[in-house]
């Protein structure tokens, strides 16, 4: 009991690597988000034609809004709170739709004053 040590873990910031594609690497959330992008933007290859009216690298690059927003919700940080948007999101949706309990005080209107009776 006497000088017993507990240990407080050491918060560097630093996240994980799980993967790396050249000079970026992403962690297992990121990747995650990422690889849902791909998939959707594969999917949308099979049902939307590409834009007919533009030629060759123009008319797909529809295919890549998918990704891009993936990476965009993977990597992008609210900057008040330092958390991602869909942490930040579910957090702000969480806080709108739970149970609020007001406390009213009793007022005394008699002498005109803001006062507890």
């Amino acid at each position: 009991m006497y000088r017993e040590i507990h240990e407080l873990p050491y918060q560097s910031g630093l996240k994980e690597k799980f993967f790396s594609l050249g000079p970026f690497s992403f962690s297992l959330d990121e990747s995650i988000w990422i690889a849902a992008g791909v998939t959707i933007s594969y999917q949308m290859t099979k049902y939307v034609p590409p834009i007919g009216f533009l030629s060759f690298p123009w008319g797909y690059v529809h295919y890549l809004l998918p990704v891009l927003l993936a990476l965009f919700l993977a990597r992008a940080k609210h900057p008040a709170t330092g958390k991602t948007f869909v942490q930040y999101a579910i957090r702000w949706i969480l806080i709108r739709i739970r149970q609020r309990e007001f406390h009213y005080r009793k007022v005394n209107t008699v002498k005109g004053g803001d006062r507890y009776v």
